[in-house]
This record gives C-alpha cells, sequence and structure tokens, in this order.
C-alpha cells in the first residue's frame, strides 16, 4: 500500500511540476509578445521623428494600434488558456489525492481483515483443540460409567450368591 501511496504522489508531485513549467513558458512568452510590442511602439516613435509625412504617421499609428491590439488580445487568451490548464491541473491533482487517500485507507482496512482472519484462524485452532479434549473426556466418562455398571451387576450377583449360598 505504500507503494501505491508513493506512486501517487509521485504523480501529484509530477503534475505540479507540469503545470508549473507550463505557467513558466506562458509567461516568457507572454513577456516575449510584451517586450515586441514596446520594441515596435519604439520603433514608430522612431519612424515618426524621422518621417516628415504626417499622414504615414497616423497610417502608421492606426496599423500600429491594430497591432497592439492583436498582441493584447492573443496575451489575453493565452492567459485564459493558461488559467484553464492551471484549474484542470489542480483538478487532476485533487483527484490524484483523493485516490492517494483511498489507497491508505483500503490498506488499512485489508490490514484489519487480514488481521482478523489470522485471529480467526488461531480461534479456530483453539477450538479444534478443546473440542478433542471434551470429545476424549466424554468417551472415558462413558467407558468408567459402564465399568461402573459392571461393577455394581457383579456385586448384586456376588450379594444373591452369598445370600443363596448362606440359605
Amino acid at each position: 500500500m505504500k507503494k501505491y501511496s508513493e506512486t501517487l504522489e509521485k504523480e501529484k508531485q509530477n503534475f505540479t511540476h507540469i503545470a508549473e513549467i507550463i505557467s513558466q513558458k506562458e509567461k516568457d512568452s507572454m513577456a516575449v509578445a510584451k517586450q515586441s510590442i514596446s520594441e515596435r511602439r519604439r520603433s514608430v516613435k522612431v519612424a515618426e521623428s524621422q518621417r516628415g509625412n504626417i499622414q504615414m504617421q497616423v497610417q502608421e499609428d492606426s496599423k500600429l494600434k491594430l497591432e497592439i491590439n492583436y498582441y493584447e488580445e492573443m496575451v489575453n487568451d493565452r492567459e485564459k488558456d493558461i488559467g484553464a490548464i492551471e484549474k484542470v491541473i489542480t483538478q487532476l491533482r485533487d483527484i490524484v489525492i483523493d485516490a492517494s487517500k483511498e489507497v491508505v485507507k483500503q490498506g488499512d482496512v485489508l490490514d484489519v481483515v487480514v488481521g482478523n482472519i489470522t485471529e480467526s484462524k488461531e480461534n479456530i485452532k483453539k477450538a479444534n483443540k478443546e473440542l478433542h479434549i471434551a470429545h476424549e473426556s466424554a468417551s472415558e466418562d462413558t467407558n468408567t460409567k459402564i465399568k461402573m455398571c459392571i461393577l455394581l451387576v457383579l456385586l448384586i450377583i456376588l450379594i444373591l450368591l452369598l445370600i443363596i449360598a448362606v440359605a
């Protein structure tokens, strides 16, 4: 039972570790996306300062805003996905913990059952010995009663013979 409990505990740790790795990778990915957005903003600012044409700046600005919105939506979607993954992993961890507890409980119950079976076996052996002794004792008592009856009949016959012989 300890093996099952240890195995379930290791699996629980593995699930937790995987969840942490996934979470870290998603955070790193979001950081890269945010850095990319920041670099785009800087490059737009540099482009704006270098270009004299206001029309182009407005177009670049709107493109940048669309791109920023796209990346922000992507980051938000990833955050939602990460939250869903964390929720599933947490549920899995809870299931593994519950299963581990049940395995331990069943192991305890099994130990009690095995102990009861062993105790019953010993009690049956003792009962068989006592029955054997009682049977022998009953046989001896019966033999003793038969001997006493025979002795009593012989005694009565002997007394009758004496009475007849004296008379």
